[in-house]
């Protein structure tokens, strides 16, 4: 069962989450999903848990795209493990197209950023953009559908 939950403000959420996760659940071994709009929201929460509750266990926190992937892989099967817009994936796909040359003849200030050879560098590069186009797909969805 699927349940969204809104306040005000993050006391309020963590309140109740303190709340809800203190109910016993049918499996015991079974984690409690609960899925947050950041990394930092879920670390938050993991702690706030802790802190009241003595004790943050059996808890799986995830974001919204990897829920969202994770029960479609769920409803329609034969779907990979991982999505392939996911940052890492598209992280070395980005890699991919950073290596071929006539990709960087077309962008020169990118080649000379990536001159040298130092495929910690390009590697690094390729994780930024795939992080910046994972937000774009959370927090600016208007731009990728006008683009």
């Amino acid at each position: 069962m699927l349940t969204l939950y809104h306040a005000p403000d993050l006391e309020t959420l963590g309140a109740l989450a303190t709340r809800l996760l203190a109910t016993p659940m049918r499996d015991p071994f079974a984690p409690a999903l609960v899925v947050v709009p950041s990394q930092g929201m879920g670390r938050w929460l993991t702690l706030e848990l802790a802190r009241k509750q003595g004790i943050a266990m059996q808890l799986e926190v995830q974001l919204p795209a990897k829920f969202v992937w994770d029960m479609s892989r769920l409803c329609l099967g034969q779907l990979p493990e991982q999505s392939a817009f996911s940052p890492s994936s598209l992280s070395w796909r980005l890699y991919d197209w950073l290596c071929e040359p006539e990709h960087l003849a077309e962008a020169p200030r990118l080649a000379h950023y990536l001159e040298g050879g130092d495929e910690r560098r390009r590697l690094s590069l390729a994780v930024k953009i795939a992080d910046v186009f994972d937000q774009y797909l959370l927090y600016r969805d208007d731009w990728l559908a006008a683009w």
